[in-house]
């Protein structure tokens, strides 16, 4: 089989998908509404597109990094519409069908060439320095930065004051800013 699978065997398969997992999470993040975070975090949606792609590893033909990263990306995008889809399931139908197609929205976003291209290893860098924070201040971040949601529509989501959510969030980007300087 021509490719990344074979050009990869074993470990190193594992150790490249390993590597894009802070990526597929901060993907997850910004697409996920987080609305739904308590019932679906980010990181289980990331664990179920990693044990896909290592179930379906024989189907993956590309040949590059960028490839496998385009490969998990419509995996991940496939998991977010079906979480997306049984979350609403029993619910007025509109309101399932805004969410889908939001979701839809997002997985189109997360797949198109144009994203595939523009700063790969800054996301990738940004992804992992993301994961060395603590998760309330990584949270805070997504939810702020990412997911464009107000100071006290982040605080409900977490469960916590405006203040508390805008305490958290000043050290939070100082250290996330200190991470990538520290990784270029």
């Amino acid at each position: 089989m021509p490719g990344l699978v074979t050009a990869f065997g074993g470990d190193a398969w594992g150790d490249t998908l390993a590597r894009f997992r802070p990526l597929l999470r901060l993907l997850a993040a910004r697409s996920f509404n987080p609305r739904y975070w308590r019932q679906v975090d980010p990181s289980d949606l990331v664990q179920k597109t990693m044990a896909e792609a290592h179930q379906k590893r024989d189907d993956f033909r590309g040949s590059s990094e960028k490839e496998l990263l385009a490969w998990l990306k419509q995996i991940l995008g496939l998991r977010i519409i079906d979480e997306a889809r049984r979350l609403r399931c029993g619910r007025n139908d509109v309101d399932r069908e805004v969410e889908v197609a939001r979701a839809e929205e997002q997985v189109r976003s997360l797949t198109s060439p144009l994203t595939a291209l523009v700063r790969h290893e800054e996301a990738l860098r940004l992804a992992e320095a993301l994961e060395k924070l603590p998760p309330d201040e990584r949270r805070a971040i997504e939810l702020i930065h990412f997911q464009g949601l107000t100071l006290a529509e982040t605080a409900e989501l977490m469960g916590k004051t405006r203040h508390a959510v805008a305490r958290l969030l000043r050290p939070a980007q100082a250290r996330l800013r200190e991470l990538m300087r520290d990784t270029r």
